[in-house]
């Protein structure tokens, strides 16, 4: 990782993560056997929106993740 940003939104956080790779994330299938798969999924499955760049120096990954409010967090345990 060669960078990494969080900023919040009106209900949403971004995040944004750079490396070093020009390959983008792929998603592979699951072995129980080896570590690793499921993070890129799990990106997917949790963001608004997720968004790669590829440059010759490396990748930017960007996900917009829901965020809700306090209050709506406290009204979802009543």
């Amino acid at each position: 990782m060669t960078g990494f940003r969080l900023e919040a939104g009106p209900g949403t956080v971004t995040v944004e993560v750079r490396d070093a790779s020009s390959v983008p994330p792929l998603a592979r299938p699951w072995d129980v056997g080896k570590p690793g798969g499921f993070g890129w999924p799990v990106v997917q499955e949790l963001s608004l929106k997720v968004r790669v760049c590829t440059q010759a120096a490396g990748k930017t990954v960007t996900a917009i993740v829901p965020c809700p409010s306090a209050g709506a967090m406290q009204q979802s345990r009543d």
